[in-house]
C-alpha cells in the first residue's frame, strides 16, 4: 500500500467517523445549553435533570438518522471493499 493510498483511507475514515458523529454530539450540544440555561434561571442543580434529557435527545436523534449513518457507513465499506486491490497492494 502507497503512504498517499493510507493517508487517503485514514482521511477518509476519519471523516466518516465526524460526520456521522457530529450531528449527536451537537445534538447534545444544544440540550445541555438549554438544561444550563434552565438550571441558572431556575436555581435547581439536580444532576438527573442533565443527564436524562441529554440521553433523550441523543436517542431520538439517532433513531432520526440511523438511515443516513447507515448508508453512508454501507457506501464506504462497499467503496472500501471495491479498492481493496489498491489496499492490499
Amino acid at each position: 500500500m502507497s503512504q498517499e493510498a493510507l493517508i487517503q483511507l485514514v482521511r477518509d475514515t476519519l471523516m466518516l467517523v465526524f460526520l456521522t458523529a457530529a450531528p449527536l454530539l451537537g445534538a447534545a450540544l444544544v440540550m445541555g445549553l438549554l438544561i444550563s440555561i434552565f438550571q441558572v434561571v431556575t436555581s435547581i442543580q439536580d444532576m438527573t435533570l442533565t443527564f436524562i434529557p441529554k440521553m433523550i435527545v441523543i436517542c431520538l436523534v439517532t433513531l432520526l438518522l440511523l438511515p443516513w449513518i447507515v448508508e453512508r457507513i454501507v457506501t464506504f465499506t462497499l467503496h472500501l471493499l471495491g479498492q481493496f486491490a489498491v489496499y492490499a497492494g
